[in-house]
């Protein structure tokens, strides 16, 4: 498999098959087995009509109780900012791989183990992205489960009983992974646990490829290159919230 084409490793698998589905699509439940980009228009470029983009994704997850409408494209290029609408949130992502490894590491501040209470769980890890509304919890419960449905682990870092970091690995076809779900408590950022999770994510299979995509110019990029992730594609994601009208760039 190309590791260029970042999105590609995201993409839904077809049922009962390693497959990945047609790229340009959007896809939800049934077809799809996956949640990442579930409630994302994916395109194979930069849109001419934004408005028309966001009317795909009226049509396939209106009434599903999604609270933000999103739209994506794989770029090679600094996109214009001037071309799309500031209420739209453009953000510039990264897709960045890394082959497995066997070294996990120093030992991280607090114990590591798998998440056994998804539902308790995803309350905790909710709270840290209050930005996504009240239905966040009951969404991510159900993407967590998808994920475990599809062999997925759920690693927290545990300070007692309580998650304070977390990483999800997400198996794909031919030995590929990706990371999801990564996230540090506000109160326990810069001590490590991002970065120890991350590693022993990638320790699950020495001999895999692991991707994952994060925001330009995060926390979360610096982390996944200290651990040896290299850039191999961007993207642009733009969201407005299901009730706001998008104005089509000029």
């Amino acid at each position: 498999m190309d590791p260029r084409p970042i999105l590609r490793t995201h993409r839904f698998l077809a049922p009962s098959t390693s497959t990945p589905l047609e790229h340009g699509r959007v896809w939800d439940e049934p077809a799809c087995r996956d949640a990442w980009f579930a409630h994302r228009v994916e395109l194979d470029r930069a849109p001419e009509d934004l408005e028309a983009a966001f009317r795909v994704w009226d049509l396939h997850h209106a009434g599903k109780g999604v609270e933000r409408r999103y739209v994506c494209w794989e770029t090679d290029v600094d996109e214009p900012w001037a071309a799309v609408p500031e209420r739209c949130a453009p953000v510039r992502m990264w897709g960045l791989v890394r082959g497995g490894a066997e070294d996990l590491g120093p030992e991280p501040a607090l114990p590591v183990r798998p998440v056994e209470d998804l539902d308790r769980f995803s309350l905790i890890a909710a709270r840290q992205h209050p930005e996504y509304g009240p239905t966040y919890p009951r969404y991510l419960r159900h993407q967590l489960g998808l994920l475990r449905g599809l062999g997925a682990t759920v690693l927290a870092a545990w300070d007692g009983e309580r998650p304070v970091a977390s990483a999800t690995i997400v198996p794909g076809p031919d030995r590929w992974y990706r990371f999801q779900e990564v996230w540090t408590d506000r109160a326990w950022r810069r001590r490590g646990l991002c970065g120890a999770l991350v590693r022993r994510g990638l320790a699950f299979d020495p001999g895999g490829v692991f991707v994952v995509c994060s925001v330009d110019g995060s926390d979360a990029l610096r982390i996944y290159e200290r651990a040896g992730f290299a850039r191999v594609s961007r993207f642009v994601e733009c969201s407005t919230p299901t009730e706001d009208a998008v104005t089509a760039p000029a």
